[in-house]
């Protein structure tokens, strides 16, 4: 019902308390407060809705991005077999830790995009319907009120008027007469329609409000339905991770890993120590000037160790006056400058997957170590043929920017200045050099250790031809997840 007037008059009376409404209803009054409390209620709901569903989607997005982590981390190790192997196509063949969870994310992704349209759309829709209709109606029927007290006050004023005139014995107006008639019809009109459509809105108000426990049982079915569904499909996918479980308690096992891990040993232990305790049986050599150092602690008569006596690396054998000669990539040995005794060099690392330099990513040090010549002994510098003066054999010539080397020195003179007697001299000229050295050859001795059983891996030897899912590089089947 469209009201035309305002009662502009009326409202600020009622508002300003010098006319009060008396036909204010009680029970709409009541009915509206709690109307209010159950909207309050009922948005909280909506909220709460809404955020565990952003957080099932970040918890669904947090585990992906574990799993990125661990197939990243455990790639080229031991581990990436149970733990971040993935399969090529992006199917759900592969049942390691990484690939558990990408199948699980793909599992949350249709339940969470059923989860708005079952589930929260039908609260926000019961939301939408009880504010819409009860606050416009309870707006209406305000306007219904008002224009209910101007009639009633001013059917009371004619009355008045009426009353005042027939007290004094004056004759009535007819016109007044029917004004009054005419509002009065309004009245009761006004009456009637107030009272018809707040009974009308209070049957409502109270349906809505003692019996929306009926509006909200579908809306429960389907969570129910929603949390039974998918915490099924998850716990039958994360099932699978029961085998990693066991794969990985085996591996450790046989590898002799604490389940506490080392991380103690790594922050109080030392290198040597960690090095001989899983490597105790490698070899780390290091030629520091090509002369293998004298023993260090620890050491044996028939082992040298290695890097010039520090023993940090290790040792290595030395064989007296051995005639046996090794070559190939399995290893060879080289005659030592001192006690004709023989070195062997260790096997190749290449393609053994021992160390992180093989395919060369040596590190820069241990490169020029390795192709460093012998260390020339004091019998080696002045038995060469031109004294200090003369260049190594295989140095190439120095650059045309550097001064010109020092011509041969000789000892001058010294006879005439001595203060025994005239006949003591210093010979004018050095003594005749010796034979020359043997031509130093390039150390053939690589880097070599023991087999490596604590899981590292090779940069250079990660194919390149592999296929990451985390990847999206367009190609159809390479990303699981888009």
């Amino acid at each position: 019902m469209m009201l035309k007037k305002n009662r502009i008059v009326t409202r600020v009376k009622d508002k300003t308390g010098i006319s009060k409404s008396r036909n204010r209803n009680e029970d709409l009054f009541a009915l509206r407060e709690r109307y209010f409390e159950f909207s309050k209620k009922l948005k909280h709901l909506i909220t709460a809705i809404e955020s565990n569903h952003n957080a099932m989607k970040q918890l669904s997005a947090s585990r992906l991005e574990v799993a990125k982590a661990i197939h990243s981390l455990t790639t080229e190790t031991p581990l990436h077999k149970c733990a971040g192997e993935l399969a090529p196509d992006g199917s759900d063949s592969t049942s390691s830790y990484a690939a558990v969870h990408v199948t699980l994310n793909k599992k949350c992704q249709l339940y969470l995009n059923k989860y708005p349209e079952h589930i929260l759309h039908y609260a926000v829709e019961w939301e939408r319907i009880l504010t819409t209709r009860i606050s416009d109606w309870l707006r209406q029927s305000e306007k219904l009120r008002v224009d209910l007290d101007h009639y009633q006050n001013k059917v009371e004023d004619l009355n008045q008027g009426v009353n005042r005139a027939q007290n004094k014995g004056k004759n009535v107006n007819d016109k007044e007469i029917e004004k009054l008639k005419r509002n009065e019809a309004k009245f009761v009109q006004a009456r009637q329609d107030y009272d018809k459509f707040v009974n009308e809105l209070c049957g409502y108000m109270e349906e809505v409000l003692d019996r929306g426990w009926k509006d909200l049982h579908p809306m429960l079915v389907k969570m129910a339905q929603f949390d039974t569904t998918f915490s099924n499909d998850e716990a039958a996918v994360l099932k699978s991770i029961n085998g990693v479980t066991h794969e990985l308690m085996s591996f450790g096992t046989k590898n002799d890993l604490m389940p506490q891990g080392r991380l103690k040993e790594l922050e109080t232990s030392s290198p040597d120590a960690l090095i001989r305790k899983y490597h105790p049986s490698g070899t780390t050599l290091t030629i520091m000037g090509g002369e293998v150092g004298s023993g260090g602690l620890n050491s044996s008569g028939d082992e040298l160790p290695l890097g010039g006596g520090g023993g940090l690396f290790g040792s290595i054998a030395r064989k007296e006056n051995s005639s046996e000669n090794f070559g190939g990539s399995n290893g060879g040995s080289l005659h030592s400058s001192r006690n004709n005794s023989e070195v062997f060099a260790p096997r190749s690392r290449t393609n053994t997957g021992d160390s992180d330099w093989s395919r060369g990513h040596m590190p820069t040090e241990f490169a020029y170590v390795q192709n460093a010549a012998p260390a020339p002994t004091l019998e080696d510098v002045f038995g060469s043929p031109g004294g200090i003066n003369s260049a190594p054999a295989g140095i190439p010539p120095p650059p045309s920017s550097m001064p010109p080397p020092l011509p041969p020195q000789q000892m001058p003179n010294m006879g005439g200045l001595s203060m025994y007697d005239n006949r003591r001299s210093v010979p004018s000229s050095m003594p005749p050099p010796m034979a020359p050295p043997p031509i130093p050859q390039a150390s053939t001795y690589q880097i070599h250790s023991a087999p490596n059983s604590g899981g590292l891996f090779s940069p250079g030897s990660i194919s390149q031809g592999s296929t990451n899912p985390f990847d999206n590089d367009g190609r159809s089947g390479t990303n699981p997840f888009g």
